[in-house]
């Protein structure tokens, strides 16, 4: 599960520097690779800040991912 997938590079067709909405960023902050557990880490504060307490509250909560 932590295995992260070979790194992408400029020349690669799918680099993602290539995508609009990386911009703005400066060449060492765009993502290259990302495992299972990288992924799980980054969206762990969204679930335990977020979603988590309006669920709590009743709410109803929708998540989309690709």
């Amino acid at each position: 599960m932590g295995a992260r997938p070979p790194a992408l590079r400029p020349t690669d067709r799918y680099w993602p520097g290539k995508d609009r909405k990386y911009f703005d960023l400066t060449a060492d902050q765009i993502p290259l690779t990302e495992s299972l557990q990288d992924c799980m880490e980054r969206a762990a504060p969204v679930w335990n800040n977020k979603i988590r307490k309006e669920l709590c509250n009743g709410r109803n909560v929708m998540v989309v991912a690709h």
